[in-house]
């Protein structure tokens, strides 16, 4: 038995506990549901998230370490992975042409989101087209 292989492995499930809870949580207080999902688009963001770090395009926080722990990124900054506490670096931009970042498409008013892979909670904002879109929206 791999002693260090078992920590990490149970670092790595409390980490997705924890991501875990923090969804039921934004669901509740938004009264949105938590689910699965298959949307092509959020894989699209979480790949171009894992190739921005894997390629060394990507700025991690300084705060993560080699240990997993829960982490956020966002749609708008798929190149930025940061601990709970430095969430501010990704507020998204005040812009009034902001895009959804489903559709890309400029509303004057979007609406949050969030989506989860392992550890990694990925902020997003959709335009009123692709809120009502139904369940591929994520």
């Amino acid at each position: 038995m791999n002693i260090a292989k078992s920590a990490y492995d149970d670092q790595f499930q409390a980490a997705v506990s924890d991501v875990r809870r923090y969804m039921t949580r934004h669901a509740q207080q938004t009264g949105s549901a938590v689910g699965q999902s298959d949307a092509a688009w959020l894989k699209a963001k979480f790949d171009e998230f894992a190739l921005n770090l894997l390629s060394g395009k990507g700025s991690p926080c300084p705060h993560i370490g080699r240990s997993p722990m829960a982490a956020h990124t966002a749609a708008w900054a798929t190149h930025q992975l940061v601990c709970p506490a430095c969430t501010d670096l990704i507020k998204p931009p005040e812009d009034p042409d902001a895009r959804c970042d489903r559709c890309g498409n400029t509303a004057p008013q979007l609406h949050p989101g969030c989506a989860a892979h392992g550890p990694v909670l990925m902020a997003y904002r959709l335009c009123g087209s692709c809120t009502s879109a139904g369940p591929e929206v994520g």
